[in-house]
C-alpha cells in the first residue's frame, strides 16, 4: 500500500499501525522481559545516599548505578529535561529495529525484543553504541 494511504480494513495508515504495534510490544517488554532481565543481573548496592537496595553495572564502562537512580537528561539543545529518567538503559544487543512490512517483520521484531540478548548501559554509553549501529 502507498505511503500515507489509510487502509480501509484497519482505518489507519500502515505507518500508524506499525507505531501502535511497536508501542504495545514495548509495553509488554517493559512489564515482562525487561523486568526479569534486571532482576537477574542486579546486585545489593547502597549507593551514594546509603539508602539504595540494588545496583546494576554498565556493560561497557562498568559504571555502577542504582537500579532506581534517576537524573535529569541533557537534551540536544543543551538544556535539562523536565522529568528525571533512569541513569541506565537496556540495550538489545542484536535488535532488528526495522519494522517495515508488518506481515514479514513482525515475528522477528517481537522475538528479538522479548527474547533477544540484552545488556545494561549507562545513558552515555548507550548513545555511543546506538550511533555506531546507525552508521
Amino acid at each position: 500500500m502507498k505511503r500515507g494511504i489509510i487502509n480501509p480494513f484497519l482505518g489507519v495508515t500502515d505507518a500508524n499501525l506499525r507505531t501502535q504495534i511497536r508501542s504495545a510490544l514495548r509495553k509488554v517488554w517493559r512489564n515482562s522481559s525487561r523486568r526479569r532481565f534486571i532482576e537477574s543481573i542486579r546486585f545489593p548496592y547502597k549507593g551514594l545516599s546509603g539508602r539504595g537496595r540494588y545496583g546494576v553495572k554498565c556493560a561497557v564502562c562498568e559504571r555502577i548505578m542504582g537500579q532506581s537512580e534517576c537524573e535529569f537528561a541533557t537534551l540536544k539543545s543543551g538544556k535539562l529535561s523536565k522529568k528525571k529518567s533512569l541513569v541506565y538503559q537496556i540495550d538489545h544487543v542484536e535488535m532488528n529495529h526495522e519494522l517495515l512490512d508488518i506481515r514479514k517483520d513482525l515475528g522477528e521484531y517481537a522475538n528479538t525484543l522479548l527474547y533477544g540478548e540484552m545488556r545494561v548501559l549507562c545513558v552515555d554509553c548507550h548513545k555511543v553504541v546506538t550511533a555506531k549501529q546507525k552508521e
